[in-house]
């Protein structure tokens, strides 16, 4: 009797890509006004069967308070499906200078800091509307391989 071995497959994704676009509201610190910048971005991550995120965002600002396009940012970021810390940099017009930044970003919220090459951090909290990336299906692995053959009672050697 022969079983012929079939390959193992995979019994689901483990990772997917994700991306979305979002609008917010950030508030910062040292202004003159109380006016939020308005960010509009773009996010991609690719979110693997446990949640654990990574990827890359990119947005532009406009800050009410001069009136003016302000900001570009481009992003790293990693964490879960439902939060991300993220670093990076930008340039802001209205300054007229370069800037690294910090921050956590999570469900509808976000938290962080600039500082530009003038020494003076500024911080910010906002809202968005970037919810959390969706998860792939939790994958079962691979299909175990199926049972070895079977030798007939006669054929199995005897010590």
């Amino acid at each position: 009797m022969s079983h012929a071995q079939e390959p193992f497959l995979p019994a689901g994704p483990s990772s997917h890509s994700d991306e979305a676009v979002f609008l917010g509201f950030t508030w910062f610190t040292g202004g003159e006004s109380a006016l939020p910048e308005i960010e509009l971005g773009y996010r991609y991550a690719d979110v693997d069967s446990g949640g654990d995120t990574d990827g890359y965002g990119a947005s532009v600002s406009f800050n009410l308070a001069a009136g003016a396009f302000d900001k570009i940012r481009l992003v790293g970021l990693y964490g879960k499906e439902d939060w991300q810390g993220e670093a990076g940099g930008g340039y802001s017009f209205v300054q007229g200078q370069p800037f690294g930044l910090l921050g956590v970003r999570g469900k509808l919220v976000y938290l962080g800091g600039e500082l530009g090459i003038n020494g003076q951090p500024i911080f910010g909290a906002g809202v968005h509307t970037l919810g959390e990336f969706d998860e792939p299906p939790q994958s079962g692995g691979l299909l175990p391989p199926p049972p070895p053959p079977q030798l007939p009672e006669d054929q199995i050697p005897r010590d």
